[in-house]
């Protein structure tokens, strides 16, 4: 019984030398970008940048700026297990247009690149703005909504990361903001990673040796008890 109580042990400890330390190791480094790519009215202007990309909709009235909604990506380093990092800011300017010429919601795909990873234009989610448009005249507050897809998954070397978003002001998410006439709102996007270690094929094969060898041992054990 103890030569097999000390098998047991050997084999628990070859197993978690075998599996990858990633929460150690990893550490993240990279920047963010965001894509505009529609809304639901013809008059729309997209302008994507490497750092900031503009939507611009809605037909003007006389001088005053249309509505736009701007994206910002940020940059992080040193990005560890739980660790939070800020995705970038998005401002959202309600301009003055003709009526039921804005657009009622439009998309954007937000991207993560992490060079220093091996990991570039990573799909990370993609945001949806809804617009309540109401009329200009008595300057009425429109209603500015903002939601995104389930964070994709990124594997980096041997380990799978995953991102939980969250809004500084989550009234985007829920009941809408409102912002009046002429005016801005702005919401900063951050995410907290988490580190899920996944095993080489190569490590596997290692672990099925292991305990292999430990089952030959424990049964020579067991039988040269058993003679004695």
């Amino acid at each position: 019984m103890h030569s097999f109580s000390t098998l047991a042990r050997l084999a628990a400890l070859g197993l978690a030398v075998l599996l990858p330390s990633a929460h150690a190791q990893l550490s993240l480094a990279g920047s963010t970008r965001g894509e505009f790519t529609g809304s639901d009215s013809f008059f729309t202007w997209i302008n994507n940048g490497p750092v900031t990309s503009t939507l611009h909709t809605g037909i003007p009235l006389l001088f005053i700026p249309n509505t736009s909604i701007e994206f910002t990506g940020d940059t992080f380093t040193g990005l560890g297990e739980g660790d939070s990092f800020d995705l970038g800011r998005v401002k959202i300017r309600n301009g003055v247009t003709l009526f039921d010429s804005a657009a009622s919601f439009a998309t954007m795909d937000l991207y993560l690149n992490l060079p220093s990873n091996g990991v570039l234009n990573h799909k990370l989610t993609t945001l949806t703005f809804a617009i309540e448009n109401t009329p200009n005249f008595g300057f009425t507050p429109d209603i500015f909504f903002i939601g995104y897809s389930a964070p994709a998954t990124v594997k980096v070397d041997n380990t799978l990361v995953d991102f939980a978003l969250t809004l500084s002001d989550e009234d985007y998410l829920v009941d809408g903001q409102w912002i009046g006439e002429l005016k801005t709102g702005k919401v900063d996007l951050s995410a907290t990673v988490n580190f899920t270690p996944v095993p080489e094929p190569s490590t596997y094969a290692a672990c099925a040796a292991a305990g292999l060898l430990g089952l030959v041992a424990w049964r020579r054990t067991r039988r040269a008890s058993t003679t004695a």
